[in-house]
């Protein structure tokens, strides 16, 4: 399972870290102050954040050997999760923002593969394993919601959709409910696209008690910034 965020993050601060590994082979390192300016601003991350405080986070991260990370899109019933193919490195822009007892985060990942071929096809084995990302589940005990109380129930739906352009994404939503948490509650919309030897997720997630749920606004522009973000990366490193 992906760990979520702790509800007691602190947002009153703006920061910005930068892990850039010293051998990458894909995105150089003189590369990264251009990836830092393509990504996700502020103004979008507080478009989906919200809140007066807000922390931003911005990191490259790359493995010696392997993916650096797997894309996650979703827990199932068990300790099964659905995963894709990781790329071997991860460019990641975040932003948190506390709202009472709960956390919003926005975040936009870019998983860096060795070539067009090899993230098509990262791409179509998450298109055919996203599918399993529907109905009711109970994650294992050990698969809670962070530290939080275990055996909550999880809802998901997936599809596909297309930007004004023509550009197709995958989609996931999800709500994670644990009884007898005092209300804790966790929601979840991500995208996944393809463009060249990258693909990009982009997701909003509520988490909480009583955290709020993702609203139809905040569907609405994470889909147009799942095109324009990657739109904005195509056209610089493609």
């Amino acid at each position: 399972m992906r760990r979520l965020i702790g509800v007691t993050a602190a947002c009153g601060v703006l920061t910005i870290t930068a892990v850039v590994p010293a051998s990458a082979e894909n995105l150089a390192s003189q590369d990264v102050a251009n990836a830092y300016s393509i990504m996700m601003t502020n103004s979008e991350g507080k478009s989906l954040v919200g809140g007066k405080n807000m922390l931003r986070q911005f990191a490259v991260v790359s493995a010696e050997s392997g993916a650096a990370d797997m894309p996650w899109l979703c827990d199932l019933t068990g300790s099964a999760e659905v995963e894709g193919k990781g790329g071997e490195e991860i460019v990641t822009m975040e932003f948190l923002s506390e709202k009472s007892q709960s956390v919003v985060e926005a975040v936009q990942e870019i998983y860096v593969y060795s070539n067009e071929t090899q993230a098509k096809r990262a791409y179509d084995d998450i298109a055919k394993k996203i599918k399993r990302c529907e109905g009711k589940h109970q994650p294992a005990d050990d698969e809670g919601l962070g530290n939080d109380p275990i055996g909550g129930t999880t809802t998901l739906t997936n599809g596909t959709k297309k930007a004004a352009d023509g550009d197709p994404f995958l989609w996931v939503r999800s709500t994670t409910t644990v009884p007898g948490s005092g209300g804790l509650v966790e929601h979840d919309y991500k995208t996944v696209r393809h463009f060249g030897s990258y693909l990009q997720m982009v997701q909003v997630q509520s988490e909480g008690v009583s955290a709020p749920k993702i609203t139809a606004k905040q569907i609405r522009i994470i889909n147009l910034l799942t095109d324009s973000l990657g739109d904005r990366w195509k056209a610089t490193f493609n």
